[in-house]
């Protein structure tokens, strides 16, 4: 896939402008291109903006340090201060090892461990 996505991006296409020398761009060449024009310096995200991105919730029920969550158990010790309450629950489709625990105002309540009270 990735071979594909690096070929794409470096073959000029007709839908963006020509250089001077009538060829066309290419996605990569123009977006440097503006960039560069434009003097724009990209931001990229913190480690920890990455770690809560694109993750699909769920409201589940804090139960002795528990979430249950399509039938895996998540602990962790600060679940005991909401417990019996309803919390949303964010989880990564590709990484099941962790939820991120959240109170349903949005606060963040702890990253709860997938098994974490096994032995």
């Amino acid at each position: 896939i990735e071979s594909q996505i690096e070929r794409h991006n470096n073959r000029p296409h007709r839908s963006l402008p020509e250089r001077d020398s009538g060829q066309h761009w290419s996605p990569l060449a123009y977006r440097n291109h503006v960039i560069k024009q434009e003097q724009e310096e990209i931001q990229f995200l913190t480690s920890s903006e990455l770690h809560e991105m694109f993750r699909p919730e769920q409201i589940c029920t804090a139960r002795r340090g528990e979430i249950q969550l399509f039938k895996n158990i998540y602990f962790s010790t600060e679940l005991a201060c909401v417990e019996g309450e309803e919390v949303r629950v964010c989880f990564d489709i590709h990484d099941p090892h962790s939820v991120i625990v959240r109170r349903m105002d949005g606060s963040w309540i702890c990253d709860a461990i997938w098994n974490g009270n096994k032995v």
